[in-house]
């Protein structure tokens, strides 16, 4: 989550194609109504060290109460945040950051209209290097 920016339900669906350079999501976070919809990240500098090809499979319930153990004035979606304000601070565009962060665009201009190539989301990513 630090490292992607990933919400604590996506991890499981999170594959790696280290061949492509990407990591594909299911976005964790829609109506029961709604269809699967999935978003594809670049992997990000300091998430490449980490990126083995292997799916994992681990308890939300667990990670939860691990990072609780280390850091018991955090929460998991405190590492949301960080990706998300380090991606800001990096000087990466708000909307791109909304976009890999499974984030809804806020205007139809962003939403309907802007497609972020993954050439440009690469290219971008680079620079999100930051110290924790």
């Amino acid at each position: 989550m630090l490292y992607s920016g990933v919400r604590p339900c996506e991890i499981n669906s999170i594959e790696e194609n280290l061949f492509e350079g990407t990591l594909k999501v299911e976005n964790g976070k829609l109506k029961n109504y709604q269809k699967n919809k999935y978003r594809v990240l670049p992997i990000f500098p300091m998430y490449k060290p980490f990126a083995d090809g292997k799916q994992r499979k681990v308890s939300q319930q667990a990670l939860t109460e691990e990072f609780s153990a280390l850091c018991p004035n955090h929460t998991l979606k405190d590492l949301r945040h960080t990706f998300t304000t380090r991606a800001r601070e990096c000087g990466i565009d708000n909307e791109l950051v909304a976009v890999w962060t499974g984030h809804s665009l806020g205007n139809i201009t962003s939403s309907v209209y802007t497609h972020f190539s993954m050439e440009f989301q690469k290219e971008q990513a680079v620079k999100l290097k930051y110290i924790i």
